[in-house]
């Protein structure tokens, strides 16, 4: 079923996110919030693991199937810092292995199953008995700040050092948060990143950046030519060789700029 806003938690129910909506987890009920992207998406498996962690400490279990990219590596490391127990569906099985990969790769997962293996160990874990455990305070702080996001902007303290890049959302100064050599930025809106997500992100905006240059250097060359044509019907023929020669430099610095960005492709392809 589709999860609702201040929801009452139920035994035996899926609750599912809701599109452009992070799912959040409080003890007995589910909160829905709009806010920024994190990682890149939204609904985000890291909010929802983190809000789940901070809810129910060492009896919350994340599970990680196949998926594409990292949503959910910085989320299990939470679950597992609060006491919470780890699994991921075996890359082998998967058809989509980045994301079970990535959290194999970051975290020290309790169980690395294929998924007829899992509802087997999922059973054997409810008959443990599970105590209680206490959430760190940096965790604590995390989810005041991704809750508060939108109804308080500017939110409680940075967790970590400044970084030296720029949120590529809004402009402001990025956070940087170790956790454990794993590293993650978070800015006071609320936008958050991991290295490969930041990455990405910087090089789509490199990419938007030169086709926009690209574009402009075209049409300043369609008007030079415009006005050379327009001049030599006049019969300004000295006129006419300056802007020549501006459109003829603007061809080579086109040609030039089309070469890199088939190169920049090219590497971020391979």
């Amino acid at each position: 079923m589709r999860a609702t806003d201040h929801e009452k938690l139920k035994a035996g129910h899926v609750y599912i996110a809701t599109p452009a909506t992070h799912l959040f987890i409080k003890p007995g009920e589910i909160l829905l919030r709009p806010g920024p992207e994190i990682n890149r998406w939204k609904p985000s498996i890291d909010v929802l693991f983190l809000s789940a962690a901070i809810a129910y400490d060492g009896h919350c279990i994340g599970i990680i199937l196949t998926g594409m990219l990292n949503d959910g590596t910085s989320g299990m490391q939470v679950i597992k810092r609060c006491g919470g127990v780890s699994m991921v569906q075996d890359p082998k099985e998967a058809e989509f292995p980045d994301m079970p990969l990535n959290v194999l790769d970051t975290t020290e997962v309790d169980y690395c199953l294929q998924l007829d293996e899992m509802m087997p160990a999922i059973r054997k874990i409810f008959k443990q008995d599970i105590k209680h455990t206490a959430i760190p305070e940096d965790i604590l702080t995390e989810g005041r700040i991704i809750e508060n996001m939108i109804t308080n902007p500017k939110g409680p303290s940075p967790l970590g050092s400044p970084s030296i890049f720029a949120c590529p959302d809004c402009g402001g100064m990025l956070w940087e948060i170790d956790n454990g050599g794993f590293s993650r930025y978070r800015c006071h809106i609320g936008h958050s990143y991991t290295d490969y997500d930041l990455m990405i992100k910087h090089a789509s905006e490199a990419q938007a950046t030169l086709w926009i240059a690209l574009r402009v250097m075209e049409e300043r060359k369609s008007l030079l030519d415009k006005m050379a044509r327009q001049n030599r019907l006049k019969g300004y023929q000295r006129t006419v060789g300056d802007l020549e020669q501006k459109s003829k430099q603007l061809e080579e610095h086109l040609h030039r700029l089309k070469e890199i960005i088939v190169e920049s492709e090219k590497v971020e392809r391979a």
